[in-house]
């Protein structure tokens, strides 16, 4: 418990995964005490929660999201989460979103790919995956891409 104790999200502000994978080694179920919240490190365990709404709940007195949002399939269990989400399955479907996006992430890797060509060498995740996961999200949403930093 030693890892989880004294972590902030300034620690994890940065760069979360070696802390996550740290935790998943050592502390794979465990609750986070700056954020109040029981951290779920695997996936297997992950998928067992999310699908065990009868003993797992998403429902807390202290939901900001129940606060601002009301009920909806970020707040909701069970059958109820299901007929709030149903609207999005199609529209999110991995046929719905490869066909809306794949161009624009097309374009985007050989931006990116042309940007390491020209320096000649890249560190994979600041030079390409982080910068592709932004531009995709902000793509896919319409959001200006001008300012990636802010955006991030």
């Amino acid at each position: 418990m030693a890892i989880v104790e004294s972590l902030t999200f300034e620690d994890l502000a940065e760069d979360p995964y070696p802390v996550f994978a740290d935790l998943r080694a050592h502390e794979p179920v465990c609750w986070f005490p700056s954020a109040q919240m029981w951290l779920v490190l695997r996936y297997d365990d992950c998928q067992t929660v999310l699908r065990d709404s009868a003993t797992y709940t998403t429902h807390s007195a202290d939901s900001l999201i129940l606060d601002t949002f009301g009920p909806q399939m970020l707040s909701l269990d069970g059958a109820e989460q299901r007929r709030h989400r149903r609207p999005f399955n199609r529209p999110f479907s991995l046929e719905a979103v490869t066909a809306s996006c794949k161009g624009a992430i097309a374009s985007r890797v050989n931006e990116l790919l042309g940007t390491v060509t020209t320096k000649g060498e890249a560190e994979l995740r600041t030079d390409f995956a982080t910068p592709l996961a932004g531009y995709t999200v902000a793509d896919f949403l319409g959001i200006s891409t001008a300012d990636m930093a802010t955006l991030r």
